[in-house]
């Protein structure tokens, strides 16, 4: 049986090796030069995806870089706007403000004319009194 013999024994007559050392080294060779082969095959699918991946920012920086000047100046022309529409809104504010004082004006005179109409009214009623008494 394979537990009868101890690791310094040599193998029985009747069994070959199950490997030869030569077989055996260029097994490995083989093999390390596959992963070596992988290796550089995987290293060199990295580096393509990050150029595509830097050339893909790299246009989009050149992209913005373009289009900043047009911003700029979208940007200019809507502040330009906007302080018109300001400047619009505070002359019609004021405006607005003016008809309120000239409308608050106008009720203070019609209030006036018609505290001085009653009191027309109350002489002319207080007249008409004296008139029918000392009759």
């Amino acid at each position: 049986s394979a537990s009868s013999f101890t690791k310094n024994d040599p193998p029985p007559k009747n069994v070959q090796p199950c490997f030869d050392e030569d077989a055996l080294a260029a097994k490995n060779n083989h093999h390390q030069e596959k992963e070596a082969n992988d290796g550089l095959y995987w290293r060199n699918m990295f580096l393509a995806l990050q150029n595509e991946r830097v050339t893909a920012a790299e246009e989009q920086l050149y992209a913005l870089q373009a289009e900043m000047p047009q911003r700029e100046q979208a940007l200019k022309n809507y502040a330009m706007y906007l302080e018109e529409e300001m400047k619009s809104c505070k002359t019609k504010q004021q405006k607005l403000e003016e008809e309120a004082m000239n409308l608050k004006l106008q009720v203070e005179l019609q209030s006036a004319e018609v505290n001085k109409k009653q009191k027309e009214i109350e002489q002319y009623r207080m007249l008409t009194a004296l008139t029918f008494s000392t009759e």
